[in-house]
C-alpha cells in the first residue's frame, strides 16, 4: 500500500516523484572543465585514413565510406590523462587537413598555433609511406619542427602482403630520416592502436607545456635580477676600484 502523508489540505504521495508540489530532481552535474586545450593537425595523402581515424577517436565510429575532405575540418574530444603523478583534463581540437594537393593554399593556414601533429600513411600502399617525408617537410617549414609530431601506421586490419614486410622496413628508414620519433600501427576500422597514439603524442604535448612554463619562469628571474638595483657602498667598494662610488644597475 502507497504511504500518503497530510500536509495542510494536501495529500503527498511518496512514491509518486512527479508529484506538482515535489520539487524537480537537481539537474546532473557538469563535467569538469577542461584544464588544457590542445590542438592537433592529422595530415596524410588522400585514402590513409584520417578521416575514419579521428571518428574512431572521437566519437568510436567507422564508416567505410570515403568521404574528401575539403580544406579542413575540425572535432574535439576531452580527455582525461594520466601525467606526472595526476590526471591532467585536457580538450583535444583535432583538425582534419585536406591532402589534395589542390587545397593546399587553404589548409596552411590552419598550421597557426598547432600543439602537435600526427601524419597519416596508409600501410597497403607504400607510396603513402614515401610521401611522409613531404609532410614532415612541410611541418617543419610552417612549425619550424618544435612541436610533438608521430606517424600513424592506418589499415593494419587489412589482410597482410608480401609487400608489408617490405613496408615495415621502409617505415623504420623513412621515421629515422624525417626524425619522426614514434609510429603506431592503427585500425581505424577496429580500433586498434588509435587511443595509444593519441595519448602518445598528448602526453608529448604536456611535457612540452612543461618546458615553456619552465623557460617562462626562468626568463622572468633572468629579468628580476637585470633590473635590480645594486647599491655598492664606497666604504664597501676597493681605493683602486673603477667602480668605487658609482651606483651599478645589473
Amino acid at each position: 500500500m502507497k504511504k500518503k502523508k497530510i500536509i495542510g489540505e494536501e495529500e503527498l504521495d511518496f512514491l509518486s516523484p512527479h508529484h506538482p508540489t515535489m520539487p524537480p530532481p537537481p539537474p546532473p552535474l557538469p563535467p569538469n572543465p577542461p584544464s588544457l586545450t590542445l590542438k592537433f593537425l592529422i595530415l596524410g595523402s588522400p585514402r590513409s585514413g584520417k578521416t575514419s581515424l579521428i571518428r574512431r577517436y572521437t566519437s568510436r565510429s567507422f564508416s567505410s565510406i570515403y568521404e574528401t575532405t575539403v580544406g579542413a575540418d575540425y572535432t574535439k574530444r576531452d580527455v582525461s590523462i594520466k601525467y606526472s603523478g595526476g590526471v591532467v583534463s585536457v580538450r583535444c581540437q583535432i583538425w582534419d587537413i585536406a591532402g589534395q594537393d589542390r587545397f593546399a593554399h587553404l589548409t596552411r593556414a590552419y598550421f597557426n598555433k598547432a600543439d602537435g601533429v600526427c601524419i597519416v600513411c596508409d600501410v597497403s600502399r607504400q607510396e603513402t609511406v614515401m610521401q611522409v617525408k613531404e609532410w614532415k617537410n612541410e611541418v617543419d617549414r610552417c612549425l619550424g619542427g618544435e612541436v610533438p609530431i608521430l606517424l600513424f601506421c592506418n589499415k593494419s586490419d587489412l589482410p597482410p602482403t608480401s609487400s608489408q614486410l617490405q613496408t615495415g622496413a621502409l617505415i623504420q628508414q623513412v621515421c629515422k630520416e624525417s626524425n619522426i620519433p614514434r609510429w603506431f600501427e592503427t585500425s581505424a576500422k577496429e580500433g586498434g592502436g588509435v587511443d595509444d597514439g593519441f595519448n602518445y603524442v598528448v602526453r608529448e604535448c604536456l611535457k612540452r607545456e612543461e618546458v615553456v612554463e619552465f623557460k617562462k619562469r626562468q626568463a622572468q628571474q633572468n629579468r628580476k635580477r637585470r633590473d635590480k638595483i645594486n647599491l655598492i657602498k664606497p666604504e664597501e667598494a676597493p681605493a683602486n676600484s673603477l667602480w668605487a662610488d658609482v651606483c651599478v644597475i645589473a
